[in-house]
C-alpha cells in the first residue's frame, strides 16, 4: 500500500498536494493535542510529530514556489508517506482517504 500511495500523490496536481498536505499537518496538530493530554510525559513522540508537521509544511512551500524537478517529487511523496506511516494505520487511511478525493 505505501508504494502506490506514493504514485498516487505523485499524480495530483501542485494543489492537491497541497491539499493533502494542509490536511496532514491539520491531523498532526489534533495528534500532538492527544499526545500532550494522554500521555504528556511522551516528549519523544511530541517531537517526532512536530518535526513530521515541520516537514509537511516545508513541502507545501515548496510546492508553492517554482516548479522543481520530477526527481525531488519522488523524494517528497516517498518522504510524506514515510513520516506518515510513523504515525500509524489510522493516518496512513486518512493520507489514502485525501489522495483519493483529491485524484
Amino acid at each position: 500500500m505505501k508504494y502506490t500511495l506514493d504514485t498516487r500523490f505523485l499524480a495530483l496536481t501542485d494543489i492537491a498536494k497541497v491539499r493533502v498536505l494542509a490536511n496532514l499537518i491539520h491531523a498532526g496538530t489534533v495528534r500532538v493535542r492527544s499526545i500532550h493530554l494522554d500521555n504528556p510525559a511522551d516528549s519523544e513522540t511530541i517531537y517526532a510529530t512536530s518535526e513530521a508537521i515541520h516537514y509537511l509544511s516545508g513541502y507545501i512551500l515548496r510546492l508553492l514556489a517554482t516548479r522543481a524537478d520530477e526527481e525531488a517529487d519522488e523524494g517528497i511523496a516517498y518522504a510524506v508517506v514515510r513520516l506518515i506511516e510513523a504515525w500509524g494505520s489510522f493516518y496512513v487511511e486518512q493520507l489514502a482517504e485525501w489522495i483519493e478525493a483529491e485524484a
